[in-house]
């Protein structure tokens, strides 16, 4: 999962009698386009090292490709937003039905 996660900072109790915690927006850690330049970096530092080590079997690409499955998972997420308190609530009465 990528991102921080909302925290929970007590109980309400809402009219259909569940108790779900109150959720708070998390901290703000950074964006997505800081995400993009922070790997670009390090992939550059990567195949930089691969290049000064003789260029041959090309292991960067390994790293490259999860970092880019990580990268993809995270801009999913990006797309769709932050999770609201009626997106708890929906998630709620499909649970208890």
């Amino acid at each position: 999962m990528v991102g921080p996660q909302p925290r929970a900072t007590g109980l309400r109790v809402r009219a259909h009698g569940l108790r779900r915690p109150r959720l708070e927006p998390p901290a703000a850690v950074g964006t997505f386009g800081s995400a993009h330049r922070r790997g670009a970096g390090v992939n550059a530092f990567l195949i930089g090292t691969w290049a000064l080590t003789g260029m041959g079997y090309f292991w960067p690409a390994w790293i490259l490709a999860g970092w880019g499955v990580g990268m993809l998972l995270g801009l999913r997420d990006y797309w769709r937003g932050p999770v609201t308190e009626a997106d708890v609530d929906e998630e709620l009465r499909r649970m208890h039905r």
